[in-house]
């Protein structure tokens, strides 16, 4: 029992760890319900863990399962709720402003510019706002689309704001 506690404590400060990670590079930039999404999976992962802590060793089919259980939903929710985000806000956003601020070079190559990524975590991580310095109260939005990048779509302004 005492090393099934030891198992326990381990698990909760890396949950702890993978927790603050999350809190502060994904969660900022994610939508709310992806954020609500996260902590239910992982109170359900802490929850299945701390079953296999009251499992007798006799019972090693319901261990093994549990075991397996916990694992396949570990990798799962890992991959989804953090590596994925994190790959799409670190390099996806980077790599998308970076293809539009070539476009934009090439297209208006008197003007200035600045790109902003959307500050709405309702919106797509791939809209971006321009602001032209001959324009300062107006942006236009351009949604880095996969069918932009991939070359299936034109990259073009999809609209615009009034900037307050």
């Amino acid at each position: 029992m005492k090393i099934r506690i030891v198992f326990f404590i381990a698990f909760l400060m890396i949950m702890v760890l993978l927790g603050w990670f999350y809190r502060h590079n994904i969660a900022p930039e994610t939508h709310y319900l992806e954020v609500q999404f996260t902590k239910i999976t992982a109170y359900f992962i802490t929850i299945l863990f701390a079953v296999i802590l009251f499992i007798s060793k006799k019972q090693k089919v319901l261990l093994y399962t549990f075991s397996v259980m916990i694992f396949i939903i570990t990798a799962a929710g890992i991959g989804m709720w953090v590596v994925r985000p994190y790959v799409t806000i670190n390099h996806e956003v980077p790599k998308r402003m970076e293809i539009l601020d070539a476009h934009l070079e090439v297209t208006y190559p008197d003007r200035g510019w600045d790109i902003q990524k959307s500050e709405s975590t309702f919106d797509s991580h791939y809209l971006f706002y321009v602001t032209f310095e001959e324009e300062p109260n107006y942006s236009y939005a351009y949604h880095m689309s996969d069918d932009v990048i991939n070359g299936k779509d034109e990259i073009q302004s999809t609209g615009g704001r009034h900037n307050k």
